[in-house]
């Protein structure tokens, strides 16, 4: 992912251009860590064979560190105070909302993380001033501003409804898809990966007819499945998932192949398929 600028949202909305991009403006970007990928924490099980068994792993955190000089405009009699008073802004973002690091190309917005800043050093008594900008973000991974919502052509894999999502993202991410149901599926409905070795999310117990409604949503933080009866009003039927096969599906870098096992099922239009792809780092 290209970038020649970072900008900070909150309670202001400061650009910082990467050093030599913009010369002539008031801040200008030293350099930033953690734009790369986050550390990540292995959960790894011993045995009394002396050989662990992975037992999964998830991102850290991102946290990103800017340093940002400061280019005050002496002729208009600008100082550099003037300019530490504008970044002191991002610390006080209004309504409780988060500060967005965006990665920018082009003025363009690529990607962005969010958080609060934890802390702003400011190099006061020094001939280059500048001030430094710690963001502890609510995420691991870089997000696309812009999710992605389509309805994927379908095709037929053994009897049974496929379709493919391409995903531009390089990290894993969830999603949110809703179906109508085409036909009469019995007891179980299974939404798997086209490969048997990949995901699956199976729901038991519930008689699936023409007409219904199903809705999952995999994303972190709002994860659910809901039926809506007969094109009915969605209602949870998470007490219905098959916790021994099933998995919270996720995106991967690429072709994503699907399959649904009904005969025939239309999207539901008020969600189709939608996904936020998400980034490794810059």
């Amino acid at each position: 992912m290209k970038m020649d600028m970072l900008r900070f949202v909150g309670g202001t909305s400061v650009d910082f251009p990467i050093i030599g991009a913009e010369a002539s403006g008031p801040f200008v970007l030293m350099g930033a860590d953690g734009l790369g990928p986050p550390e990540v924490t292995v959960r790894l099980a011993r045995t009394v064979l002396e050989k662990a068994i992975y037992q999964g792993k998830h991102p850290n955190p991102r946290q990103i560190i800017a340093t940002v000089g400061l280019q005050p405009n002496w002729d208009v009699g600008q100082t550099p105070e003037e300019l530490r008073t504008i970044l002191y802004g991002l610390l006080t973002p209004r309504y409780s909302q988060m500060v967005r690091c965006e990665i920018v190309s082009n003025g363009i917005v690529k990607a962005f993380a969010q958080g609060q800043i934890s802390k702003m050093e400011a190099a006061i008594f020094t001939k280059d001033p500048a001030v430094q900008i710690t963001l502890n973000c609510d995420y691991g991974y870089l997000l696309s501003p812009t999710p992605v919502v389509e309805q994927p052509a379908q095709t037929t894999v053994g009897g049974i409804r496929g379709f493919t999502i391409d995903n531009d993202g390089t990290a894993p991410s969830g999603f949110k898809a809703g179906f109508v149901l085409m036909g009469n599926v019995g007891t179980s409905l299974v939404l798997a990966d086209a490969n048997p070795l990949g995901q699956k999310f199976q729901i038991d117990g519930t008689n699936w007819l023409a007409g219904d409604r199903f809705v999952i949503d995999t994303r972190p933080g709002t994860r659910g499945v809901w039926r809506g009866a007969g094109g009915g009003a969605l209602v949870s039927i998470l007490s219905g998932v098959n916790a021994s096969v099933s998995e919270w599906m996720t995106l991967y870098h690429g072709a994503n192949d699907f399959t649904l096992n009904t005969a025939a099922f239309d999207w539901d239009l008020a969600y189709k398929f939608t996904h936020q792809p998400a980034y490794w780092g810059v």
